[in-house]
C-alpha cells in the first residue's frame, strides 16, 4: 500500500499542515513522535485533529525526567471527504514537552 507523507518535522508541538490527499474515502493515518516530561510521573502524548476535529490520541506514562521517549504509534481509520485541501494538526496532551530534538511523522496509507 502506498504512503503519502503529510508531516515529517521536528517539534515543538503544535504542528499543523495543509495537504491535498492523493485519495479520498476511507484511509488510515499513521502518526509517530517523541516527547518528554519535566514533571514525572505522569501521562505524556499527543492528539491528532483533521479539519479541526480530534480523530485520535496516543499517550503513555512517563516516569523519567527530561528523557526523550518514543510515543506510541497511532493508527487511525478516517474518511477523507474529498481530494480538496485538508488540515491536520498534532497537539501535546498532559505533561508533554517537545522541542527541536523531537520528531513527528504523519503518513496517509492509501
Amino acid at each position: 500500500m502506498p504512503l503519502q507523507t503529510i508531516i515529517h518535522a521536528n517539534g515543538p508541538l503544535p504542528l499543523t499542515e495543509t495537504f491535498t490527499p492523493q485519495a479520498d474515502g476511507p484511509v488510515v493515518l499513521i502518526v509517530t513522535g517523541t516527547a518528554w516530561s519535566k514533571s514525572p510521573p505522569g501521562k505524556i502524548g499527543y492528539a491528532v485533529s483533521l479539519n479541526g476535529t480530534v480523530i485520535g490520541s496516543a499517550t503513555m506514562f512517563a516516569n523519567i525526567n527530561a528523557d526523550h521517549m518514543t510515543l506510541p504509534t497511532l493508527f487511525v481509520n478516517v474518511v477523507i471527504p474529498s481530494n480538496q485541501p485538508q488540515k491536520i494538526a498534532i497537539t501535546a496532551v498532559g505533561n508533554t514537552v517537545t522541542d527541536l530534538n523531537d520528531n513527528f511523522v504523519v503518513q496517509l496509507m492509501l
